[in-house]
């Protein structure tokens, strides 16, 4: 099993509404993808509550082999979903891909 493990950190947001309400929806759109993807084991996304960390989001998937990870990036529903809710925002973004 491959953890594909991604750390999402956002430009500032007008206000604390604003950015609730942007990483819920980023929440529910890759959690979703857990019933579109078959070959997806497992997806979290988590909501960093350390204001002295720089990253925002924490997105945890499963999958089977290396190549399932390669094919997940190419997704077209998680392509979108990187296209529309997280790229217009992306300050930075960190990886990794390890054995579970």
């Amino acid at each position: 099993m491959i953890r594909h493990d991604v750390m999402f950190k956002f430009k500032p947001f007008d206000s604390e509404e604003e950015k609730l309400l942007r990483l819920n929806k980023i929440k529910n759109e890759l959690e979703g993808l857990i019933s579109v993807i078959s070959y997806l084991r497992d997806l979290r996304v988590s909501f960093n509550i350390n204001p002295n960390e720089q990253w925002d989001i924490l997105l945890e998937t499963e999958l089977d082999s290396m190549e399932d990870v390669i094919k997940y990036g190419k997704e077209p529903a998680h392509v979108e979903i990187v296209k529309s809710l997280i790229r217009p925002i992306l300050e930075n973004r960190a990886c990794i891909d390890h054995l579970s």
